[in-house]
């Protein structure tokens, strides 16, 4: 493996003839995860898209390793480069004839998801932070399966949780980013990226017990602003600090003033705003977390969660139903209900 984005086919041919074996570049390391990862037709249409563009650049230099490239094919006047590249170009196009028709599906889905009035909240970070572990914790869906690998998700998959409030909001489960993310991938994964865009709220899920923590949080903030998200999502970002029981762990083993000082500084951050502590695996930190995010989709989608004290024979809770997500009601006496209702700032004014 050679450290390096991508290497010119000389290059990779000189190193091979050397070395007596097969040679990679960052690309093609990243790109062979990506296919051994991908599971649905979506995932592989979109890794194969992202190689076509790679093997477009190596064509050019094929010609002087294998000089009977220059050759013309019997019958049809074109060269075997000319071949490949035409091969390439009709691939390119029906991969991206494809993709576009998985992108209008997910636009019919938005529509869907919007009629029903579902927040939805993207939980994006860097790869292998957690970001699965997080969601099965918060929704508690037991079909989930966390592992502890590079890219272990390549699709967006959504999952159903309910606020504290127990309003209904769906979690979107996306692919992990990483350091100098191949322009060809993120481009291939526009119609999965897409969705994050579109996200009430987002929720970036950082492995706090990482050496490069700081710098995986600047590459995932890369990625996302070359997304152009809209402003605000961004700037009402949650960021989770994930991992905290590793963190302490590993210095408890050395030395238990630096457990107490890495906890503290991690808690001094939260108190700033900065992250909320978490361990995704055990749950702590948790129901912090859950009153950030009631709070951003609130304020995100224009409601607020409101307990309405009304006469238990007025029309009140009948009108709650019609404007509002009534979510609990209570007869706390004989002529009273207690209701709890999210509504929008329009119908509560």
């Amino acid at each position: 493996f050679i450290n390096t984005p991508t290497l010119a086919p000389r290059q990779q041919h000189e190193l091979e003839r050397k070395f007596r074996a097969n040679v990679y570049d960052r690309f093609m390391v990243i790109l062979k995860i990506f296919h051994e990862r991908a599971r649905t037709k979506e995932a592989k249409l979109q890794v194969e898209l992202a190689e076509i563009p790679y093997l477009k650049s190596r064509l050019s230099e094929e010609n002087w390793i294998y000089t009977s490239s220059t050759s013309r094919m019997r019958g049809t006047g074109e060269t075997p480069l000319s071949v490949k590249r035409r091969v390439l170009a009709e691939r390119e196009s029906k991969l991206n004839q494809q993709l576009q028709q998985i992108k209008d599906d997910r636009k019919v889905t938005r529509v869907k998801r919007k009629k029903k009035a579902l927040p939805v909240v993207a939980v994006v970070g860097y790869t292998n932070a957690g970001k699965t572990t997080l969601i099965k914790q918060l929704t508690k869906e037991e079909s989930l399966e966390p592992k502890d690998q590079l890219f272990a998700t390549l699709d967006s998959t959504v999952h159903a949780g309910k606020l504290p409030c127990t309003m209904k909001v769906l979690f979107l489960d996306t692919i992990g980013f990483i350091s100098d993310l191949p322009h060809e991938l993120v481009q291939s994964f526009s119609a999965t990226l897409e969705d994050v865009l579109l996200a009430d709220a987002l929720i970036h899920v950082r492995d706090v017990s990482h050496p490069l923590t700081d710098v995986q949080k600047r590459d995932v903030i890369k990625v996302l602003r070359g997304l152009n998200p809209p402003p605000s999502l961004l700037e009402n970002m949650i960021e989770v600090h994930n991992k905290i029981d590793l963190v302490n762990s590993t210095d408890d083993s050395s030395d238990g003033d630096e457990s107490s000082r890495s906890e503290s500084d991690l808690l001094a951050r939260q108190d700033k705003g900065e992250g909320i502590p978490v361990s995704a695996t055990e749950g702590s930190g948790v129901d912090v977390l859950w009153d950030r995010i009631q709070e951003t989709v609130l304020q995100a989608t224009g409601n607020k969660h409101v307990v309405f004290a009304v006469p238990a024979d007025g029309p009140h809770l009948s009108w709650l139903h019609q404007n509002a997500t009534v979510t609990t009601v209570e007869s706390t006496n004989e002529n009273t209900l207690q209701i709890s209702a999210v509504i929008s700032m329009t119908n509560f004014a």
